[in-house]
């Protein structure tokens, strides 16, 4: 048993690596115009013509800032009249120094508010990591008391209905629980329009219109 948890646990090694490096692609294919067009408008400078040297400058700092300055691999391609030529870059490139970063907690700058990675991060994990666990702790703890009570000579008709249950498809027992238990006109357990003041802004009125708005733009 300790080997196969040593085992499964090492298989997870190469997966995240392979996600992180995905995610730092990701990255560097967002155009640098939006990045450039943002950085111009926080310097006063989105609304007159610019001059090359303005833009140069100010393209520099941008990639500077993001980390988007060198080149991008540890060996990078180039074409010449002779053919293709590749080039060994070192440990000088931009995914040696995300890689890097990341392993040390900083993941970088959030391209759209300039702000740490991980204070966003931060910011959502907040509410979401309580939900969710929460949410596995409940599961667990119901479908172990339902199994035990079903193995125990529980009711045939409530494992019919778990049945019924299981064969529907996920969003309808979802939209199900939200309309049963997160509805301000029936059982509001959980908070339908976020945590703090902003759930006191909406009418409770508001919730089933919303939701057979959303529910009518997705067909």
């Amino acid at each position: 048993m300790g080997r196969f948890l040593v085992y499964r646990l090492l298989r997870t090694i190469p997966a995240t690596w392979a996600i992180v490096s995905l995610v730092f692609l990701l990255s560097r294919t967002l155009p640098t115009d939006v990045l450039l067009g943002q950085a111009l408008t926080d310097k006063g400078l989105g609304s007159r013509s610019i001059t090359a040297a303005e833009r140069e400058a100010t393209l520099l700092r941008v990639q500077q800032r993001f980390g988007l300055a060198g080149p991008v691999f540890y060996f990078s391609r180039t074409h010449s009249n002779t053919g293709t030529v590749w080039q060994w870059n070192g440990t000088d490139n931009q995914y040696h120094r995300w890689l890097s970063n990341a392993v040390q907690g900083d993941l970088g700058q959030s391209y759209r508010s300039g702000q740490p990675v991980t204070a966003v991060l931060a910011e959502a994990l907040r509410f979401t990591l309580p939900l969710t666990t929460s949410a596995a702790l409940l599961a667990t703890l119901l479908s172990v008391a339902l199994a035990l009570w079903l193995v125990c000579g529980g009711p045939a008709l409530l494992l019919s209905i778990l049945y019924g249950i299981d064969a529907l498809p996920l969003f309808v027992v979802a939209l199900g629980l939200l309309l049963l238990l997160a509805n301000p006109d029936f059982i509001s357990l959980f908070p339908a329009y976020g945590m703090g003041q902003q759930a006191t802004k909406n009418a409770p009125g508001t919730f089933k219109s919303a939701l057979i708005c959303t529910i009518a733009r997705s067909r």
